[in-house]
């Protein structure tokens, strides 16, 4: 039973937060913490800025004038990670041994590989990596050396042969390898090598080893190369190849990718039914299959289309997930065959854990029981995907089993005081929040990922959420959320935090909910307002430049680069101004405005045309998002659409609405 008034007092408290969007919520750098000022902030930051250039030993001696003891540990993490090389094997080595719980594990552990020296004592060495086995090439070969150095020449060998075939080595290490240990890597081993780095595309690696294997390899490995620049045909780098060598998955794999760039895809196609092998890179194969299936089904032939995916040979992984379920899409939408689409949905909810996919393959399930006429099967597994409320398809799912009837959002969990004050005492947090009052909001980060994977019960994600917020990082705490929810802890205000829309700018605004709004918001950005992309994209709503110059000059407001990621208002009224153009553009649809918003508006009108109208039936518009060519805005519309239900809710009396099927033929 929900509690009826728990909803209000959440509601009442995100609702006083919300006053505007400059609040510290949103604020661009957090204020310093109470009680750390004067000398300690001059300290910190001055042993900050020596640990990045290097100076360890200074930054620890201005670290420890700190009133905070933990600066000193803060200190030196920031000279590991942050600086280029400057700390030695020896103090990596033993800050990594003494703070297992510290986060950037694996990045110091690279760190102390790459500061082994030949003055750094060979014992020394061997017994780290006994503790702490090779995470980088480099580290495998620093092994190897050591265990040389100690006489154990035997498994110096046997290291160094499963570096060479398994392991990415800088030029300079492949040298040392090859002339202190060329002895012990063979003709197989060099073969081995070749064919991963030719997988993995590292063209300038497996060019350097051609030298080492015999012709008839190196015709093969010559061809794939061709191939993969696309400086040779198919046909010529299969003539080129010896007999033998002719049916190796790797060319194989080559010559489909060359066709799928380069056309006719139909012979990709072609090629690939012809060799259902995966080559033991079921992943890299993967995204050919995947292509090329969407592309079959684009022309029709949904049985070859089907055959395509089906033996996809992935076992987990989000590839398995998405490959499992086009299998039973196709088969359920395209080849009418029910019964198998049904084993493939139950089969991908049996091995997936993350809430987005228990519920796509609950719901799925339940499409394809409702085709074979099975109704109490269909419900049981609706209400398995309804069980994920915030999430797109167990909102859908709810709306089979109870249409028109919405749910209500669980309360938050409740940390215990134990937690509370295990929280306030760890001193992870402690880091936290010194770094939080130095301004370094890169490493607070890191910090507060780490924090919420040190227990995973609710009021532990919650506690370290509400610290996020009490560091004035609503941004972080949606990223703790984002955390807790993959693992089935709904966090709800931390998760989705509400701030007051300004409507400053003349436009369209004025047609946008909030709820859209803030959808947006936290899918473009997480409520980072400096946020910037690899795209350049920028600020809370994720606004290109480009974009935002021309929105600015439609509303006759001038434009600042700067204000983008510096003024949250800004960039929010130039966001939603855009976004309400969008809904003009496309008559008021959602999920076109949506999809516009993330890959252009352009991209949306082409969708539109090609693939036809989303808005005919509720049906053909959750096959309408599924058949977007571009993964990341299938991902995005089904992401931003889900946001808009959970903060209608939030809005509007803590249930989420029946909503989202209409809002996909609106």
């Amino acid at each position: 039973m929900v509690n009826p008034s728990r909803p209000k007092r959440d509601i009442c408290r995100v609702a006083a937060a919300a006053v505007s969007i400059m609040a510290a919520l949103l604020a661009a750098a957090p204020a310093r913490a109470a009680g750390f000022a004067g000398d300690d902030y001059s300290l910190g930051r001055q042993a900050l800025a020596a640990a990045r250039s290097g100076r360890c030993w200074e930054a620890s001696s201005l670290a420890s004038g700190i009133t905070e003891p933990v600066a000193v540990k803060v200190a030196m993490w920031t000279c590991i990670t942050r600086s280029d090389g400057a700390a030695s094997f020896s103090e990596i080595a033993r800050f990594v041994s003494e703070n297992p719980d510290w986060p950037e594990q694996k990045q110091m552990r690279q760190r102390a590989e790459e500061a082994i020296t030949v003055g750094t004592m060979a014992d020394e060495t061997v017994a780290w990596f006994g503790r702490f086995p090779p995470v980088s090439g480099t580290g495998r070969v620093r092994y190897v050396e050591a265990l040389q150095a100690v006489g154990r020449d035997a498994e110096a060998a046997e290291v160094a042969r499963k570096a060479w075939i398994e392991s990415d080595i800088p030029p300079a290490d492949e040298r040392a390898l090859l002339s202190g240990f060329g002895w012990a890597l063979d003709s197989e081993a060099h073969r081995q090598r070749l064919d991963r780095l030719l997988w993995q595309g590292n063209i300038a690696a497996a060019e350097r080893l051609l030298n080492e294997v015999d012709a008839d390899t190196r015709a093969l490995a010559n061809a794939r190369i061709g191939l993969r620049r696309l400086r040779i045909s198919p046909y010529a780098a299969f003539d080129s190849v010896p007999a033998r060598l002719q049916d190796d998955p790797g060319l194989r794999y080559e010559m489909v990718r060359w066709y799928r760039k380069q056309g006719p895809q139909s012979e990709a196609r072609r090629l690939l039914a012809n060799y259902p092998s995966n080559g033991g890179y079921a992943e890299l194969w993967w995204t050919e299959r995947a292509a090329l299936a969407r592309d079959a089904r684009n022309q029709g032939s949904y049985d070859e289309a089907y055959a395509l995916v089906r033996p996809h040979g992935l076992t987990n992984g989000s590839e398995y997930v998405d490959a499992e379920w086009l299998a039973g899409w196709l088969a359920l939408r395209f080849l009418n065959d029910p019964r198998t689409a049904f084993g493939h949905f139950t089969s991908l909810y049996d091995n997936v854990r993350y809430p987005v996919s228990l519920a796509r393959a609950g719901y799925w399930a339940g499409r394809a029981a409702t085709v074979m006429g099975r109704g109490s099967t269909a419900t049981e597994w609706y209400r398995k995907a309804a069980e994920h409320q915030s999430v797109f398809y167990g909102q859908l799912a709810q709306n089979q089993i109870e249409p028109g009837a919405g749910k209500p959002l669980p309360p938050d969990p409740q940390p215990g005081a134990a937690e509370r004050q295990a929280l306030a005492d760890h001193e992870l947090a402690r880091a936290a929040r010194l770094l939080a009052a130095l301004g370094e909001q890169d490493s607070l980060r890191s910090f507060l990922i780490r924090l919420v994977e040190i227990k995973d019960t609710p009021g532990w994600r919650q506690a370290v959420a509400s610290f996020a917020e009490g560091l004035s990082r609503g941004d972080l705490a949606v990223l703790v959320s984002r955390r807790a929810i993959r693992d089935g802890h709904l966090l709800v205000a931390s998760g989705y935090p509400v701030v007051s829309v300004p409507r400053t700018f003349n436009g369209y605004q004025d047609s946008v909910e909030d709820a859209l709004i803030l959808a947006v918001i936290r899918q473009e950005s997480g409520f980072d307002v400096g946020a910037v992309s690899s795209a350049g994209a920028r600020g809370l709503m994720q606004l290109m430049p480009a974009t935002a110059r021309q929105v600015a000059s439609k509303l006759n407001v001038s434009f600042s680069p700067s204000a983008l990621t510096q003024d949250p208002e800004y960039n929010v009224n130039l966001g939603q101004s855009y976004l309400a153009s969008l809904l003009g553009r496309f008559s008021g649809s959602y999920v076109l405005a949506v999809a516009g918003y993330n890959a252009g508006p352009a991209r949306a009108s082409r969708w539109l045309d090609e693939i036809g109208d989303p808005r005919v039936s509720v049906e053909e518009a959750v096959d309408w998002i599924e058949k977007i060519p571009l993964s990341e805005t299938r991902n995005y519309v089904q992401r931003t659409m889900e946001n808009l239900q959970v903060y209608r809710a939030i809005l509007g009396g803590w249930v989420v609405p029946p909503a989202l099927a209409s809002d996909l033929v609106r």
